[in-house]
């Protein structure tokens, strides 16, 4: 499904950094224009594809929208993208309890490879964006008009997508249900993220090999900041909720009230402050496995182009050398198995050769 990552980046400010950019090729100032000026076409494209199929309604979903556009002129960016493409928009917001925001977001804190500490915890409040809901609700009226927002109490609507169906007038029969996962960490795998420090990013790239499989450990205990903490947290928001239901008819204070039956009494966090004396070994073991993963999988995608050669198949053959090619250059920058990954890539090559042989060969008995 598409979840329109990059609006968000078109939307930002010229001088605005921001990771999406790396994570989707777009690098420098050229690739940054080049960008920006190829995706209201894009974008287009993707509309008439959908009146074409017989859409009746497009929803544009991406959390980025609300976490990284901080700016009136940024939000007001996404209304002047959007709309020579519709007759109405409508701006959905789901709120939930600020304190429960934040521990949600600790485990994605945590993913992202940052370390989490009780810093985190006092930037919960309501001059960091991301949590002031006046805020944003004002920036989102400003641009699309206070009538085309409406805002969503996740304490009382949790299920955003059988909302939309039901609106929507969908019929869901025959459509697969996605398995529903539970995004939380444990906090024994957040304290091992803060102890290993396995890079997200090598020399300005996405480290291929640090992938960590949080989704596949075992979940046991989650996060428990405490209750007198959150209780805390919550109350710095007193005043801005305040505004923000005053002004709205969709939304009340109520909405905003954490379920204090949730938050245990004793808090847990002192178990992400534990050393690990063998943590760089820990992080060399991820890279290890993770190198062997890819050399199997690049031996894996040359039996396949061998396959495809054998049997003729020449443009299969073609679409995964290139695969091939792009699996050993990731190798190129692994640290262990360097025979075995520079007789791989020899064999890359030598399939290669055949192929442009087999290549030559038909063009020959074309002519």
């Amino acid at each position: 499904p598409q979840t329109h990552r990059r609006l968000c980046l078109w939307c930002l400010d010229e001088d605005r950094k921001d990771d999406g950019f790396r994570n989707n090729g777009i690098e420098g100032a050229a690739a940054r224009t080049a960008f920006r000026d190829a995706l209201p076409g894009q974008f287009a494209e993707e509309v008439e594809a959908a009146r074409a199929a017989g859409a009746r309604a497009f929803v544009i979903s991406n959390e980025h929208l609300q976490s990284r556009l901080k700016t009136p002129r940024e939000v007001a960016r996404v209304q002047d993208f959007l709309a020579p493409h519709f007759d109405e928009i409508e701006v959905i917001c789901v709120l939930r309890p600020q304190v429960e925001v934040a521990v949600s977001l600790a485990s994605t804190i945590s993913r992202d490879r940052f370390r989490l500490t009780d810093r985190f915890f006092e930037r919960v409040n309501p001059d960091n964006p991301y949590y002031n809901f006046a805020r944003l609700e004002w920036r989102w009226s400003a641009a699309f008009g206070a009538g085309a927002v409406r805002l969503c109490p996740f304490r009382s609507r949790p299920d955003l997508v059988a909302d939309l169906v039901a609106e929507l007038g969908i019929d869901t029969a025959g459509f697969e249900t996605p398995e529903r996962r539970n995004q939380a960490l444990d906090v024994r795998v957040m304290a091992m993220m803060n102890a290993v420090r396995v890079p997200l990013v090598e020399d300005g790239r996405r480290n291929p090999f640090g992938t960590l499989f949080l989704d596949e450990l075992p979940f046991g205990e989650r996060l428990e900041i405490g209750r007198d903490t959150a209780r805390a947290i919550q109350a710095r928001f007193a005043e801005s909720n305040a505004k923000l239901a005053a002004r709205r008819d969709d939304i009340t204070l109520e909405d905003l009230e954490p379920d204090w039956t949730r938050f245990a009494e004793a808090a847990n966090t002192g178990l992400l402050d534990q050393d690990c004396a063998f943590a760089d070994q820990v992080a060399a073991l991820v890279r290890v496995f993770n190198e062997r993963l890819r050399l199997e999988e690049l031996r894996t995608r040359m039996a396949e182009t061998e396959r495809a050669l054998a049997r003729g198949n020449l443009g299969s053959a073609e679409r995964l050398l290139e695969k091939c090619r792009h699996e050993a250059g990731v190798l190129a920058r692994a640290q262990a198995f360097g025979g075995e990954i520079a007789a791989a890539c020899g064999r890359v090559e030598d399939i290669a050769a055949q192929l442009a042989a087999r290549r030559e060969r038909q063009a020959g008995n074309e002519a």
